[in-house]
């Protein structure tokens, strides 16, 4: 442990001189979010991590191939850098060096995005109220955040995947929202294999609009969707999930993932993946209060990707409340998400779901085997893998083309 402390020490060390050593052209002070928002190139902007774990969002920055940036900047460039620290491996307050380069970044005008992995919303705003006293943390209710600076005033906003995504030099047309934009046209017209999989694509927008529903909730990993029309009480929840794999992969299979309780059900139900069932634990309790303010007593909960187990644990943990009636589940392209005594709680509580449930699979999908030593909660039929469809793949040697959300 001591040793890899050292390491990472020396190296966020190296890294906040590199901040040190940005020089930004034109004037700090109209260096502003509008300024930096509008599509950047890769030759022109980079990603700087000052951490070396990496939450949802700057996992799909590198997974999307964005330039990462050294001390050695063109000092011509038009458009700094987009920093980044993941805070909750720095709770444990072992690294004062990650601290100070986040500060000086904020203050050589970089903008830098904050998040918390586990998807801990209390850590975040603690975060910034701790270290930016100034900034207004009043409206912070995404898992990850943008910080800059104008002239004298930290500001701060929720962040959006799309909106990181292009700050860090990747294209729009290269992001999952410009992709299904893209392709918009396309998949309307063909035959989509459930009619909630536009939800789990409405999950990747920043300000998602539906005819039939009206959005009440819009988190970065999560939205909640009312009906507009009778029955009113008709709800929807949408996970998202990432559709970029690159690091967001590796960094799945290299997490030690141990099954833990599921709050609101008993203990002797099963178990899910750690890393799942802790962000479930932080969001659960607000979009359950989302729900009753809303008005909502049928739900539907349905996600891609890390969003396809997120969508199956909510499920489970609903199908265990009396306080609502869960009556469909549909997860696309979902990992592996609990032991088998979860799968077969799920299994005996199936019956619940008036408009059944699907968890559908594709082979040659890689997010499908990990993490090993979990299930999903489907069928127990031998050869299926808990998976109520499987369907065919679409590339034998670029694997993360099967686990695109598009296809559906």
């Amino acid at each position: 442990m001591h040793k890899y402390s050292k390491v990472t020490r020396l190296l966020v060390s190296a890294l906040a001189t590199a901040i040190s050593c940005q020089v930004l052209a034109g004037n700090p002070e109209k260096n502003d979010l509008a300024a930096t928002t509008q599509p950047l190139s890769t030759a022109s902007a980079g990603f700087l991590p000052l951490t070396l774990a990496r939450g949802l969002m700057g996992s799909e920055i590198t997974g999307h191939g964005a330039k990462l940036a050294t001390s050695a900047l063109d000092e011509s460039q038009a458009s700094p850098v987009l920093a980044y620290a993941e805070i909750d491996s720095l709770a444990s307050g072992l690294f004062p060096e990650t601290l100070d380069a986040i500060k000086t970044a904020v203050d050589r005008g970089l903008p830098v995005l904050i998040e918390s992995d586990s998807w801990d919303i209390a850590r975040v705003r603690a975060f910034v109220q701790a270290n930016f006293p100034t900034a207004d943390t009043s409206e912070i209710e995404n898992t990850a955040v943008l910080i800059w600076k104008t002239k004298d005033q930290i500001t701060v906003k929720n962040a959006d995947h799309t909106q990181v995504q292009m700050l860090a030099g990747i294209p729009f047309n290269q992001t999952m929202e410009g992709k299904l934009a893209s392709t918009s046209t396309a998949l309307a017209k063909a035959a989509r294999i459930h009619w909630t999989v536009k939800f789990a694509e409405k999950a990747f927008e920043a300000t998602p609009t539906d005819g039939d529903y009206n959005l009440t909730w819009n988190n970065d990993v999560v939205d909640v969707w009312a009906k507009k029309t009778a029955p009113k009480d008709k709800c929807v929840v949408s996970w998202r999930g990432s559709n970029s794999l690159g690091d967001w992969l590796r960094n799945l299979q290299s997490q030690v993932f141990v099954p833990i309780a599921i709050d609101g059900i008993p203990t002797n139900a099963g178990k899910g993946a750690s890393g799942f069932v802790d962000r479930l634990h932080n969001l659960d309790n607000d979009i359950r209060r989302e729900l009753s303010e809303s008005g909502c007593k049928n739900i539907i909960v349905t996600g891609h990707s890390l969003g396809g187990a997120m969508a199956q644990l909510f499920t489970l943990q609903l199908l265990h409340n009396a306080d609502f009636n869960v009556t469909d589940m549909r997860a696309y392209n979902p990992p592996r998400t609990g032991d088998e005594t979860a799968q077969a709680t799920f299994q005996s509580k199936r019956s619940q779901l008036e408009s059944g449930y699907g968890i559908y699979c594709r082979n040659g999908d890689p997010v499908g085997p990990i993490p090993f030593g979990f299930v999903r909660f489907g069928p127990t039929t031998p050869g299926e893998y808990a998976c109520t469809m499987w369907a065919p793949r679409v590339a034998w040697f670029n694997l993360p083309a099967n686990h695109d959300l598009s296809l559906w």
